[in-house]
């Protein structure tokens, strides 16, 4: 059994990010609010992305100097269901509630085309026709519950406002009410969709400019090289065993991670593998002069690892040739070998310039965490350093639990010593261990939980309506659909619906076609309502809201009106209940006279 959690952020780095104290009581916590050990020490795998963020950064000033668009292509809209409870104000009649709402509407700038309300009770929905989309409202006076709908197509900024506005008019108040949105279709040909379409989000808010691109400079300071591989010592697992260092050619010394390593007396015996001389790999010679430095390569290390003596740590010189890579990797991929000569924690160090000829070195390092220490806790981390003229790279993989933080260790010296910039790119962990035959100590039933919260909200759920938003599509390369035969088919519906005595008698159809290149459809009858949107290409929304027990209707309702067009298609379908006392149940899963199973 095994837990992960994924995380993923535009603006934080999970790696080096201070800690804040949200003043939580910690008894109540896995993690300790500010156990920075404890924290980084769960972290198994990270990366970081700059291509990502250079896709989705903001170029200044880009909104202003942007290209108008001279075509709508296309037309969103959001619904935003709202429950508003522990509604305080009271009302006579629905036309209260129409004059109150309608100075709400106004205030927050919103153009009220046409209301339609019924001739009834004070129950009975109010459907606000907006430029900008439709809102319907819907009063329970004895439940002190007020139902919104809010579905807009354009002025998407003003939509919690809106929300909050609403709310706030009918006596509720954020703590008392809930809410959500549903992605649904607009309205093309409205006035405003060049400015919707640019308002309209997610926007790119991180700045180009912050983003600091990889640096091409093949500049190398040797000094701060020298540093970093001083720092990264401390990597290093047992003092006693060999420290093996592979540089460049013979003839090209100095080696300066062997220079540097013998300045250091804390550690133990050092040995050097100088790269394998004649190895061009076009010559007619390369795989025998390839054998022979294998041969030559694995006698040196058997003659250096005497009294049980094993590699503790390999360091590779920014001088070692990509050949003498190949050999070692291949000596160290014989089970037999490596078990010879490598201890289960070795710590591989390698520190290049930041240029495509010593991929293969960071290639070496990560192919020896899967491959030859492969299990956790074996860590693999890249770390970029850089400044205006230099850039380095770092790559390292060693066992422990601490990796993280010793890592973080070496890039705060490095930074305060140098000046440089550092990012570390990537963390990988080894494969987790298989306990097979594993058996849980102890077994955690609903029983063992405090279920009286819970039940206590499931108890005081009271669903009133069943409300279901289909979003259809004409599937036909060349759209015939038209607001007449958008409305026809919607009349028809409701009419066979009359005819099967669904309905109390021909339900009127009220249509608003001055709002865009499309329109939209109401019609209300006792206890229920139909709202249909066409977006005036292939899009069409039918918001169906009836009360809790008619849990059928809904699918005969859409089933006639695709019968009426064949050429729709069912794309997305979102059903919910409405009502209050935090209402995410339908009436038929709450009328049960027994507690939930889980209680």
């Amino acid at each position: 059994c095994s837990q992960a959690l994924s995380l993923g952020s535009t603006g934080l780095n999970f790696l080096q990010q201070p800690l804040t104290d949200h003043n939580i009581n910690s008894k109540n916590l896995f993690i300790k609010p500010l156990e920075v050990d404890e924290h980084v020490g769960l972290i198994h795998d990270y990366k970081y992305s700059p291509d990502n963020l250079l896709k989705q950064c903001n170029e200044k000033y880009d909104i202003m100097v942007s290209e108008e668009p001279k075509t709508q292509k296309k037309s969103p809209g959001i619904i935003m269901i709202v429950e508003a409870e522990d509604m305080t104000s009271t009302f006579e009649e629905l036309k209260d509630v129409s004059d109150l709402l309608l100075n709400v509407f106004e205030k927050e700038g919103f153009t009220v085309v046409s209301t339609v309300m019924p001739e009834g009770n004070l129950d009975e929905a109010i459907v606000f026709i907006l430029k900008e989309g439709y809102v319907v409202s819907k009063i329970w006076g004895k439940h002190k519950y007020c139902s919104f709908d809010i579905h807009l197509w354009s002025s998407f900024g003003k939509h919690k406002l809106l929300k909050e506005a609403l709310v706030s008019s009918v006596g509720s108040s954020n703590e008392s009410s809930s809410s959500y949105r549903i992605v649904a279709g607009g309205m093309f040909g409205v006035t405003t969709w060049k400015m919707d379409e640019k308002n309209r989000g997610p926007h790119h808010t991180i700045p180009c400019d912050r983003i600091s691109a990889s640096s091409s400079s093949t500049a190398m300071n040797q000094g701060v090289l020298d540093l970093i591989l001083e720092k990264s010592m401390s990597f290093f697992h047992d003092r006693d065993n060999v420290i093996l260092v592979v540089c460049g050619l013979i003839e090209s010394k100095p080696c300066r991670s062997l220079e540097l390593l013998k300045t250091k007396e804390d550690f133990g015996e050092i040995q050097v593998i100088w790269s394998c001389p004649n190895t061009n790999e076009f010559a007619e010679d390369f795989a025998q002069n390839m054998r022979s430095c294998e041969v030559e390569v694995l006698q040196t290390l058997r003659k250096a690892l005497t009294n049980h003596k094993k590699i503790q740590a390999i360091v590779i010189d920014s001088q070692s040739s990509y050949h003498t890579g190949q050999v070692l990797f291949k000596i160290f991929s014989s089970i037999k070998t490596r078990m010879e000569i490598l201890m289960e924690n070795t710590t591989v160090i390698g520190l290049y310039q930041y240029d495509e000829k010593d991929t293969w070195k960071k290639i070496f390092i990560n192919r020896f965490r899967k491959e030859i220490l492969t299990y956790d806790p074996i860590f693999k981390g890249e770390v970029f350093f850089n400044n205006s003229d230099t850039a380095i790279e770092l790559s390292i993989v060693s066992k422990g639990r601490q990796f993280v933080k010793n890592l973080n260790s070496v890039i705060s010296v490095v930074e305060k010593q140098t000046g440089f910039v550092s990012e570390i790119k990537n963390v990988l962990g080894g494969f987790l261990h298989e306990n097979g035959g594993y058996t849980f100590s102890q077994f955690f039933l609903p029983k063992d939980y405090d279920q009286r919260s819970p039940l206590n909200q499931w108890s005081s759920q009271k669903p009133l309506e069943n409300q279901t938003i289909f979003q259809l599509e004409d599937s036909t390369t060349n759209s015939e659909l038209s607001s007449n035969k958008v409305r026809d088919a919607f009349e028809k519906v409701l009419l066979k619906k009359s005819e099967d005595q669904f309905l109390p008698g021909r339900v009127e159809v009220k249509e608003f076609s001055n709002l865009g290149d499309g329109s939209v459809l109401v019609a209300l009858w006792p206890g229920s309502r139909a709202i249909v949107i066409w977006d005036g290409k292939v899009h069409i929304d039918i918001n169906l809201c009836t009360r809790a027990v008619n849990d059928s209707f809904s699918e005969d309702f859409k089933d006639l009106f695709i019968q009426q067009i064949p050429s729709l298609k069912v794309v997305l379908q979102d059903v919910q209940p409405r009502g209050f006392g935090r209402v995410v149940n339908f009436l038929k899963d709450t009328q049960s006279t027994s507690s939930p199973h889980w209680a």
